[in-house]
């Protein structure tokens, strides 16, 4: 029979950072640091989907930098952020705009991102954490995670009444 008390504390520390790890994209950190996941495959090599990115706002941004931005084009595209490299930097208006492009696409965006656009510089990203991520949001991750907990307390329950019959 397995010793459930001796796996306790290390199920319940990975099931608090599991709430953490699906709140995480959601969160508004201090200093304006954000959580994404990456959606789509247009910066790879560098950045894989199911990476999550970590930004942070910057008052001014460089050529080559990675910064996540609002998707100019969110009417008619799925994604409301891409992280991409910025390519040069210009101006649009008398006012300082970024040409942006994903590694793996051939051509530079077609829209020019201005300072207002961009969430933040990458200053972190995290391998494939972002599917588990993605999982929890989904109907049956977060049913899974709902009725795991459930289980664990009606199996201890179960061990209880057992030894209580045995006394």
């Amino acid at each position: 029979m397995i010793k459930i008390k001796k796996y306790y504390y290390p199920l319940l520390f990975l099931y608090f950072f599991l709430i953490f790890l699906g709140a995480l994209p959601s969160l508004k950190l201090p200093g304006g640091i954000r959580v994404f996941i990456v959606k789509t495959g247009s910066m790879k090599p560098t950045l894989s989907p199911g990476d999550i990115v970590i930004t942070k706002p910057e008052v001014d941004y460089r050529p080559q930098e990675i910064v996540t931005f609002l998707n100019p084009n969110q009417g008619t595209n799925e994604y409301p952020t891409l992280t991409h490299h910025i390519q040069t930097i210009t101006e649009k208006n008398g006012a300082t705009a970024y040409i942006t492009k994903g590694d793996a696409n051939p051509l530079p965006d077609k829209e020019i991102i201005t300072l207002n656009n961009i969430i933040g510089r990458v200053f972190l990203s995290i391998p494939l954490l972002g599917y588990a991520t993605d999982f929890l949001k989904s109907k049956i991750g977060f049913i899974i995670f709902i009725m795991t907990p459930g289980i664990f307390i009606i199996f201890q329950e179960i061990m209880h009444i057992k030894r209580y019959i045995r006394k």
